[in-house]
């Protein structure tokens, strides 16, 4: 029993010291083992995310705050890129995934996306299925015979030493040591910076840790998926080039679809040019390919924006007039050389040329 124990505790001193912990917070580091933390016993969230995603990014306060408050739920950071096992284990399907545990290591609930409200009463759910220490009571012995009739001090009685005191001396009581017990050191709690504004809206994309930091920035975005050998990709590029000028609200990514291939495979491109329009949220709400004109351009971006369509329909009203206005001048020109005479010329006769034989 007692090399089993040695054993338990020696493996949680070692993750401990291969984690990254802020409070209960507990980032799962690559070789760090999952058992040894479910060992533990005590109710887990598991908090399933990746480097690439905005919202795991915007979720991590909101996590922070929970941990704060419950410090009896160990909260479990897990990169889904870094740990697949884990990740198939639990079935993860979408980033951020919560998993809540109780004290056994047996699910109870889960939450996706960004939810707090729904995250704190899977946190009451798991904290209700968690048996609490029962407290120990004294058994209060009854008082004797001679304590009821004198009272409950007793008499006092006047002991003779015996041969051993008489020979060596009183008895010594021991002198209890003083344990001095060290101060845990308490971490501060990391500071997440926001990031920094970014220079232009029209941006060229490095590479994935690049994109990462675009997301962060929360603000509407269209992706440019091209290439170097491409077109169309040609033609759309002054147009985005004006659209970034009279949008600056809005992150206009160019992404090299070849240059960049992980990046591209996170969206549906079956062609090039693609552009994904996203919201704020970096949810998909559009998506077109191939060469489009300016105007179908701006409907999906105010679809992006949250903004109304009101610009667009006075365009498009605006584009109507101007096609048919060439047309109506051609008609009106016709009719007047039909029916409208000059008035210092008569119209011409015509003759007919027969052809003669001779």
């Amino acid at each position: 029993m007692k090399s089993n124990s040695l054993r338990s505790y020696t493996a949680i001193a070692v993750a401990c010291f291969s984690l990254s912990i802020n409070a209960q917070v507990i980032e799962l580091k690559k070789g760090t083992h999952f058992d040894d933390l479910l060992a533990e016993g005590k109710p887990m969230v598991l908090d399933f995310y990746a480097n690439w995603c905005g919202v795991c990014t915007r979720v991590k306060p909101d996590v922070e705050r929970l941990a704060k408050v419950h410090t009896d739920i160990n909260f479990i950071l897990i990169n889904g890129d870094v740990h697949g096992g884990l990740k198939n284990k639990y079935g993860i399907r979408a980033y951020p995934s919560f998993v809540f545990l109780d004290n056994t290591g047996k699910e109870v609930d889960r939450v996706i996306g960004r939810n707090v409200e729904a995250m704190k009463k899977s946190i009451q759910k798991i904290k209700a299925r968690t048996p609490q220490p029962k407290s120990v009571e004294k058994k209060t012995e009854k008082p004797g015979l001679a304590e009821r009739i004198l009272g409950s001090e007793k008499p006092a009685v006047d002991e003779k030493p015996g041969l051993a005191e008489r020979l060596v001396g009183p008895k010594k009581e021991p002198v209890e040591k003083k344990v001095v017990t060290e101060k845990p050191v308490v971490k501060k709690p990391v500071v997440v910076e926001k990031p920094a504004a970014l220079k232009t809206n029209h941006i060229e994309l490095k590479d994935e840790a690049h994109f990462s930091t675009i997301l962060a920035q929360t603000k509407p975005m269209v992706l440019d998926f091209y290439t170097t050998w491409c077109g169309p990709c040609k033609t759309m590029k002054p147009v985005i080039a004006d659209l970034a000028k009279e949008y600056p609200e809005v992150n206009f990514v160019m992404i090299d679809a070849e240059k960049i291939p992980s990046v591209a495979k996170k969206y549906p491109i079956t062609g090039y040019p693609t552009f994904i329009f996203l919201d704020a949220t970096g949810k998909q709400v559009d998506k077109h390919s191939g060469t489009a004109p300016p105007i179908m351009m701006k409907g999906k971006i105010n679809k992006a924006t949250g903004k109304q369509g009101d610009v667009i329909i006075l365009e498009e009203s605006e584009m109507r007039k101007r096609m048919a206005a060439p047309t109506q001048k051609r008609v009106i020109q016709k009719v007047e050389e039909e029916v409208v005479t000059p008035l210092d010329k008569t119209p011409a006769k015509k003759t007919r040329r027969r052809n003669r034989r001779y």
